[in-house]
């Protein structure tokens, strides 16, 4: 199999295969490079890398990002595809495409509040200690803040899947504070915003975006190029 060759991704037999070149796929992730040149790995001895567990649209998100230079979508992304998108990548280990699913997700939160429905789905997926994780909790707590969900509707939302220290911490920040997670695309929001938290009673400021980033090569631009009007609401 050479360089160039094209790499079936299948999901399961009722959707088709994408065809992904083998160096992409090796650029994307370590994952990627180890099962496709590992004999002992049966995608490197038959070519072809299944997900039958995966979310088909979300790797829709992921080809469309290997084969655009790493640059995800612009359009038709909603927050529960981001969501499955940003777990597709912690998966895999390919953290500058989930740094660019979550800004999309920044820039959402900036004009809509997060759905039940969408608060319960990212309770579900997101892994224990993630960003993402911590990023739902906080806007369940603007949710309810605002009064867009009851705590009893949040309650189940959650359904135990450790999301209550985050979410603590996000509702007393909500409650000194009604605008503390509104700045985080603003560049002096770190210089005169703080809060608390208990466990280590240390200071600590209102979140930027970088505070969501995971990669070592996020980059500015990425805010700049995506920064438009549509995506302010205005």
């Amino acid at each position: 199999m050479g360089d160039y060759g094209q790499n079936p991704l299948g999901s399961n037999k009722n959707k088709k295969p994408f065809l992904v070149s083998q160096r992409r796929l090796e650029n994307a992730s370590e994952y990627f490079r180890k099962a496709l040149r590992q004999d002992s790995f049966k995608e490197g001895l038959n070519g072809q890398i299944d997900f039958p567990k995966d979310d088909y649209d979300a790797w829709a998100v992921l080809v469309f990002w290997m084969m655009n230079t790493f640059n995800i979508a612009k359009e038709e992304l909603t927050p529960d595809l981001l969501i499955k998108s940003w777990v597709l990548g912690d998966k895999y280990g390919i953290p500058e495409f989930q740094d660019q699913i979550m800004l999309e997700l920044l820039f959402i939160f900036v004009r809509d509040y997060a759905t039940e429905d969408i608060i319960k789905l990212g309770s579900e997926l997101s892994p224990t200690g993630s960003v993402l994780k911590r990023l739902i909790a906080e806007e369940a707590a603007v949710a309810l803040a605002n009064e867009e969900i009851d705590f009893e509707n949040l309650e189940a939302a959650f359904n135990g899947n450790g999301m209550l220290r985050d979410f603590v911490l996000a509702r007393d920040n909500c409650e000194a504070d009604d605008g503390f997670y509104t700045w985080r695309f603003e560049s002096l929001a770190a210089e005169d915003r703080t809060s608390q938290e208990e466990e280590w009673n240390e200071e600590w400021r209102s979140p930027t975006w970088q505070n969501y980033m995971i990669s070592n090569g996020s980059r500015p631009e990425w805010v700049f190029d995506t920064s438009d009007g549509d995506r302010w609401g205005d």
